[in-house]
């Protein structure tokens, strides 16, 4: 299904995938993020979040950073893919 919903962004627009993640869920967090850009190429980024933080905090790090990656490269649009439930849970 994955796959099918890609298919149907246009070539224009990038593609980032993220995550984040800590170990047993309270320490040693890092994200990282998977880009394919229009033009076919592709860039991978990641870092650490903290040595006391949540995976939570960690998957709101993926997205805040890749949309800094993608606002500071391209401005057309893009596509995010990540797990909502857990940006939501971020928030609160």
């Amino acid at each position: 299904m994955s796959l099918e919903t890609i298919a149907r962004f246009g070539r224009e627009y990038a593609i980032a995938y993220t995550d984040g993640s800590s170990t047993g869920g309270t320490g040693n967090g890092g994200y990282g993020i998977y880009f394919l850009w229009p033009d076919g190429s592709t860039t991978r980024k990641c870092g650490p979040v903290g040595e006391w933080t949540c995976s939570y905090e960690c998957e709101l790090m993926a997205v805040t950073e890749c949309l800094r990656v993608v606002i500071g490269k391209q401005r057309e649009g893009a596509a995010l893919w990540c797990r909502p439930s857990e940006i939501q849970e971020a928030k609160m």
